[in-house]
């Protein structure tokens, strides 16, 4: 398993879930995905696939973080992936402004960039915005 935390300089408070809130978390899941699986493509991987449960899990993940003011990873992570049966998993965490900005921090990290071309085949992404920052988590599997 590959994993490693990416911190940036900015700190966020609790997010509320509003209609609004929930609306724009689902946009920024599908960014996220989108990218994650642009990448992918254009390496000659095949794209992920979501996994709408799992994203829920790292949804409550991210707000986790958000309200700790810390970037963390899943502490039961096997407990977390045990249920689809995989025989590797792997997260990324971390907080930046943007979406965008997060997923160009992951594809700079060797540890964050490896998870995102790795031999997996789901992921359940969960994104907050809080306090000005976007909280993120990301778990891989096959």
């Amino acid at each position: 398993m590959i994993a490693l935390v990416l911190i940036t300089a900015a700190l966020a408070t609790p997010s509320t879930a509003s209609a609004g809130t929930r609306a724009r978390t689902t946009e920024m899941k599908w960014t996220m995905f989108h990218l994650v699986n642009a990448a992918r493509r254009s390496h000659g991987l095949n794209p992920l696939q979501m996994n709408a449960r799992l994203s829920k899990t790292t949804y409550d993940h991210s707000i986790k973080m958000a309200n700790r003011k810390t970037v963390f990873h899943t502490p039961d992570l096997y407990d977390t992936v045990r249920r689809y049966r995989p025989n590797r998993w792997g997260e990324n965490v971390g907080m930046a402004s943007t979406v965008r900005g997060l997923h160009r921090a992951f594809m700079r990290s060797y540890a964050h960039r490896a998870n995102i071309f790795g031999t997996y085949r789901k992921v359940g992404i969960g994104l907050v915005r809080s306090g000005g920052s976007t909280w993120a988590t990301l778990i891989f599997y096959a």
